[in-house]
């Protein structure tokens, strides 16, 4: 029997609060879920920018000693390590240091062509 002044409803049920406990859970995860995503495409964006800063800067390297770059002296494999003493070799071994600091493989490799 109804209680009087409440016009026959009696409050939730525990069906209705566990459908609201389950659609408010699965909210919470899909929110989750776009940070997780969200902070993996950022970190995608910055190791990008990251990469792009260091090719501009042997590319200002190279360009500052066109000399030697058009001789390819900063051709260089990946995995290889720059010898010698000249300013190409110098510049090489900062870029690719740098690099292994800033990306996750860190490693690079200009190739130059003489037009």
């Amino acid at each position: 029997m109804p209680y009087p002044g409440l016009d026959g409803e009696q409050g939730f049920t525990l069906i209705e609060v566990l459908v609201t406990v389950l659609v408010l859970a699965l909210g919470l995860l899909g929110m989750a879920g776009l940070q997780s995503l969200g902070i993996r495409n950022t970190h995608s964006a910055y190791l990008l920018s990251q990469a792009t800063a260091e090719a501009y800067n042997i590319l200002d390297c190279i360009r500052a000693n066109r000399t030697a770059a058009e001789a390819g002296a900063y051709n260089i494999s990946l995995g290889s390590t720059p010898s010698g003493a000249s300013l190409a070799a110098g510049d090489l071994a900062n870029w690719k240091a740098r690099l292994a600091n800033v990306l996750p493989s860190g490693q690079g490799s200009p190739r130059t062509q003489a037009q």
